[in-house]
């Protein structure tokens, strides 16, 4: 009798501790269900032309005819990432009036979590108002904004206005939002 009941509790021991280390298997956080690190590998920023609007128009006319380009450079540690986001040849000119000209023109950058404290965002537009006569150009301006990355959360509005050596002014929109 001390036969049949010794492997019957060994047997049982035995199936106590499988059961134990499977349970506990089950439990434990695998390396791959969370990652080590919380934070984003990379933030994004995406810059959108909003609106081009004429805020004094000299001329006769209801609107001016507006060409020129903007760019956006991020600046990071000892790297500089240019980007054209409008390019309007003279020929491809928008007409500006007092009413707001949507813009739909956008450009993302990715930038890694780490080097977002040090970098910052730079604006740079140049606007000409052409002569529809064919005389001359009449040179709006061009104008630069530096903004730190640190100071974008959620979408930030910002606007520039062009009225170098000519009556007339024009007023850029653009927002920058933080995704």
């Amino acid at each position: 009798m001390k036969n049949h009941v010794t492997p019957k509790f060994a047997f049982i021991k035995v199936f106590v501790i499988l059961l134990a280390t499977a349970t506990l298997l089950s439990c434990s956080k695998d390396d791959e269900d969370e990652p080590d690190d919380p934070t984003p590998q990379n933030v994004s920023y995406k810059i959108t032309l909003q609106k081009i609007v004429a805020a004094n128009i000299t001329e006769n006319d209801e609107s001016i005819e507006v060409y020129g380009t903007v760019n956006s450079k991020l600046k990071r540690d000892n790297i500089t990432e240019e980007n054209m986001i409008l390019s309007l040849a003279e020929s491809e000119y928008i007409g500006v009036g007092t009413s707001d000209v949507p813009l739909s023109e956008s450009f993302t950058y990715e930038v890694p979590a780490a080097n977002v404290e040090a970098s910052e965002l730079e604006i740079i537009a140049s606007f000409t108002d052409k002569d529809p006569d064919g005389n001359d150009n009449e040179f709006l301006g061009s104008r630069s904004l530096s903004i730190p990355l640190p100071d974008i959360t959620g979408t930030v509005e910002y606007q520039m206005s062009f009225d170098d050596d000519a009556p007339n002014v024009v007023t850029l929109t653009y927002t920058i939002t933080r995704e």
